[in-house]
């Protein structure tokens, strides 16, 4: 193939190619066109052969089910319990007289001419030795010896098939000598259980072997095709052309259980389709035998037609790839000048065998400069994805953020959960010396993800993407040991928080963390300087009062600018956590670490930065309880004066009249952005956006929210029912109203009833 390009002009090379791309495809199509073709052969030969031996086999199976039900019939009379059920190996004639038998001998004779393929009748009293025919009563020897006897059997050969309980035995078709001829018929044997499961009675049906072959509907199979039914033992029942020559590679075929499609060979050479099915009445498998020969003859002329097609084809893909070639060259030929235009080279430098050469130096120039923007990416992604991890520890993002997060950088890899560890180390190197990268990502055992990422000083976030403890735990240690073999041995302390489902819910787990990450520092006998929150949840003493509502409400008023309001919350939460002088220092300086984590929650959509508000390092070096309050006060202070600031650019009347609007309609299940939208004159964008810029929060989430809050008070009132509630403050739907709650809440409406009338003083 290379051969057959080199040296060539793109206008040759293009001929040949649509010559080669004209002629492949149809060669392929003409090649799949006659597999297909024999394949739809085969499987239609396949299907109406199958049918047939469906057909059979059917018929076959309901004429078995009507031998059972003949059994149940005859079990059911009066008079084959009276004989079975008589004492002794002899009929009592105190209780059967002789007209009684010739009746039951006219029934049975009635039973036979109203079964057309049945051909004979009889009873087997097993343990009087009698045989009751349509003719009367036998004895055993000479019923078996004289009237019914089946070719290479004597009367005692029948008493295993007797004298045990037998469920349904066949002697396939042999010849069978009456006291009045001779016949080919097939003996069905099945025991009667009359009393307690004993056989003291069993029922002999003969159907003749020309009965089953009309049955098989000899008419439909030509002479070369043949039927054959072999029983579960492999052994021949009957058939229709049966061959032989052919019967003894039957044996190899499996186990039908499904249709089974194979191909025998016989001594000859010659091959046959073979199609078999088999029973799950009585396990007989239906075998059709057909010469493949006769299947595959109808496939010869689509093979000359498909030689015909490959020839039309050649001639007519010649003369249009020379035409295509001409044509699909001028544009390539105009881009090859545009390439030139920019370059001191020949006027002409791709001419002739030249112009892939021309190409390949023109495609290594891009190639190479995008190996150098993808240098500039590598090197500027670990910042973008520092930002974008500090943002989400602080729950300063947007939530579009971590959707594109995941697209263009790759965050997350699984489907795991997701937690924050804080690793804390004393290097005994200056604090302006950073003992790790900005951000790193490492790739553990099971291909997860964790991202060691840089807050400040010797200080390193830990984002796990797993919920597994042991998981976390080795990993840690994995990464605790690597970085203390690069930058020295030193005192560590690592605090791990609770595990999340979203990564948008991380802040939560960072708060956790820290509160560890404290609580290590103050409990040196942690195993391995590690501690998860998990652990330290029942500890009371590290425990501190900050209700998600008071956070709620706290970031509601400073997004209003509303300083007197969040000094009155400030206060009150203050002097429970700190009034009772119950507490640790370290738990108090976790409740204050968590109000600033709360400060930046209000600043989400400000323009004011974490930088501009918190200095995290300067808070940590603070060591009194009034140090640390007067700094949370400044920095409330400052964030809601930046939220008034912000509040006050786009205040008027006209947004003062739509939050009084939307206030007073929160409850109604009826209120819709539209409807606001449309009842000021304002465009849905317009409104989302002004919504979204005044509370932090979409429309839907926004109202939400105002629901859940009037919940929790409803809830107080036990005379409410959950549904109700629901109902009353806008949900027409309870598990509507169940999921909101949850999300908003942490909790379903019933739990968080439960804990309040819990915390009740009685």
């Amino acid at each position: 193939m290379n051969a057959l390009f080199r040296g060539k002009s793109i206008k040759g090379k293009m001929f040949v190619s649509y010559v080669v791309v004209a002629f492949i495809p149809m060669l392929f199509i003409s090649v799949l066109g006659y597999g297909w073709t024999v394949k739809i052969v085969k499987e239609q030969t396949a299907a109406m052969y199958y049918e047939k031996l469906d057909q059979a086999r059917a018929a076959m199976d309901r004429r078995f089910i009507d031998m059972d039900r003949l059994l149940d019939t005859l079990i059911s009379t009066r008079w084959v319990q009276k004989i079975g059920n008589m004492y002794g190996p002899s009929i009592q004639a105190d209780r059967l007289e002789p007209s009684e038998i010739r009746g039951y001998a006219d029934e049975i004779r009635n039973y036979e001419s109203l079964n057309g393929f049945i051909d004979r009748i009889a009873i087997i009293l097993n343990t009087k030795r009698l045989v009751l025919t349509e003719n009367g009563l036998d004895d055993y020897e000479w019923f078996f010896e004289r009237n019914y006897r089946v070719e290479n059997m004597k009367a005692a050969d029948w008493l295993p098939l007797i004298d045990t309980f037998n469920h349904g035995s066949v002697l396939n078709p042999g010849q069978v000598y009456t006291y009045d001829g001779s016949k080919r018929a097939m003996t069905y044997v099945k025991t009667m259980p009359l009393i307690d499961q004993t056989p003291v009675a069993t029922l002999l049906l003969s159907i003749e072997e020309k009965s089953i072959q009309e049955l098989l509907h000899t008419g439909s199979y030509e002479r070369s095709h043949s039927l054959y039914i072999l029983d579960a033992n492999n052994e021949l029942v009957t058939g229709v052309n049966i061959d032989e020559d052919i019967r003894p590679l039957l044996n190899d075929l499996p186990d039908a259980g499904a249709r089974i499609t194979s191909i025998v060979k016989n001594q000859n050479g010659d091959e046959y389709f073979t199609f078999l099915t088999q029973s799950e009445v009585n396990g007989w498998k239906y075998i059709a035998v057909i010469p493949t020969s006769m299947v595959l003859s109808q496939v010869q002329v689509i093979k000359y037609a498909v030689f015909i097609l490959i020839a039309i084809s050649i001639v007519i893909g010649i003369s249009f790839s020379y035409g295509f070639a001409i044509r699909n060259y001028r544009p390539l030929k105009g881009l090859l000048s545009k390439l030139n235009s920019g370059t001191a080279a020949d006027s002409n430098p791709y001419r002739g065998s030249n112009e892939y050469n021309y190409l390949e130096s023109a495609f290594d120039t891009i190639i190479s400069s995008n190996h150098e923007l993808e240098r500039k990416v590598e090197y500027y992604l670990p910042l973008a994805i520092h930002s974008f991890f500090l943002k989400l520890l602080y729950n300063l993002h947007a939530p579009a953020e971590i959707s594109y997060a995941r697209q263009t950088i790759g965050i997350g890899t699984t489907n795991d959960a997701w937690r924050v560890a804080l690793l804390y180390v004393e290097s005994v190197c200056d604090e302006s010396v950073s003992i790790g990268q900005k951000v790193s990502k490492w790739t553990l055992e099971g291909n997860w993800p964790l991202y060691l990422v840089e807050i400040e000083g010797n200080r390193l976030a830990l984002i796990l993407n797993t919920g597994d403890r042991s998981k976390a735990e080795e990993a840690i240690g994995q990464v605790k040991l690597s970085l203390l073999e690069t930058y020295g041995e030193h005192r560590s302390y690592v605090g791990v928080g609770g595990s999340c489902a979203e990564l948008a819910e991380i802040s939560g787990s960072h708060k956790e963390a820290v509160m560890a990450l404290h609580y290590a520092f103050v409990r040196d006998g942690a195993p391995r300087g590690m501690v998860f929150f998990a652990d330290i949840d029942a500890d009371t003493g590290f425990r501190y009062y900050f209700p998600t509502d008071k956070e709620e409400e706290l970031v509601a008023k400073m997004r209003h600018g509303q300083f007197e309001q969040v000094e009155a919350v400030l206060g009150q939460l203050i002097e429970i956590n700190v009034g009772k002088g119950n507490y640790h220092f370290i738990t108090l300086q976790c409740f204050f670490h968590d109000l600033l984590s709360t400060a930046l929650k209000a600043l989400s959509n400000a323009e004011l930065g974490i930088a501009n508000v918190i200095n995290e390092r300067e808070f940590m070096r603070l060591n009194t309880i009034n140090s640390m309050k007067e700094y949370v006060y400044d920095v409330y202070a400052r964030v809601c004066a930046e939220m008034t600031l912000i509040r006050e650019a786009g205040n008027s009347q006209v947004k003062h009249d739509i939050w009084r609007y939307i206030d007073d309609n929160c409850y109604d299940g009826n209120l819709s952005l539209d409807a606001v939208a449309d009842r000021f004159g304002l465009s849905v964008p317009y409104m989302s956006k002004f919504i979204k810029e005044q509370t932090g929060y979409n429309f839907v989430e926004y109202i939400a929210r105002k629901r859940v809050m009037m919940a929790k008070q409803l809830l107080v009132d036990q005379a409410l029912t959950v549904e109700e509630i629901g109902m009353r403050i806008g949900y027409a739907n309870v598990l509507t109203f169940r999921r909101a709650f949850k999300k908003y809440s942490g909790i379903t409406p019933g739990e968080y009833r439960t804990m309040k009338l819990q915390s009740k003083p009685e």
